[in-house]
């Protein structure tokens, strides 16, 4: 759910194999079809920790991807080509889009992936960081707090 209404997945472009555009803070991972699952994952994980750390240092709370204004007609490709057993056709409607052209792709090759991902997020114009409106920090629950401050002083 977003903002109360039930997403579909499917109305959305997949960006760099792990966020849906128009969809913030919402990183998902799903392994290479040809490949160890890990490998996406580790991947994944290296550019989550980048995103986090850009964030921190911008003081942005909110990652977004949006697609651009010349990509709004952007021909869509299954989220995954060169891959066809008929359970897996079957439930493509299911899966975001793939668009035709970088970083809208759910490229199942580690190396290009490695070597798009490897430094973190880019400007690329498309991964917007922004600072929520009227975004007022979580409070604490107090229980939570004290047993915080029980086993800090027990270590």
């Amino acid at each position: 759910f977003m903002d109360g209404d039930k997403l579909d997945f499917s109305d959305h472009f997949f960006y760099q194999g792990m966020m849906f555009s128009g969809v913030p803070n919402l990183i998902q991972t799903f392994g290479y079809i040809n490949a160890s699952w890990t490998l996406r994952a580790d991947l994944n994980s290296m550019f989550v920790c980048e995103l986090l750390k850009k964030m921190d240092a911008t003081e942005t709370d909110q990652c977004v991807p949006v697609l651009r204004k010349d990509e709004q007609d952007m021909q869509e490709r299954d989220w995954v080509t060169d891959f066809s057993p008929g359970y897996f056709k079957r439930a493509m409607h299911l899966f975001p889009r793939q668009g035709d052209h970088a970083p809208w792709h759910n490229t199942q090759d580690y190396l290009l992936d490695l070597e798009l991902l490897k430094n973190g997020p880019s400007d690329d114009g498309v991964l917007t960081l922004k600072k929520s409106k009227n975004r007022k920090p979580p409070e604490l629950d107090p229980d939570a707090k004290s047993e915080r401050q029980s086993t800090d002083k027990a270590a």
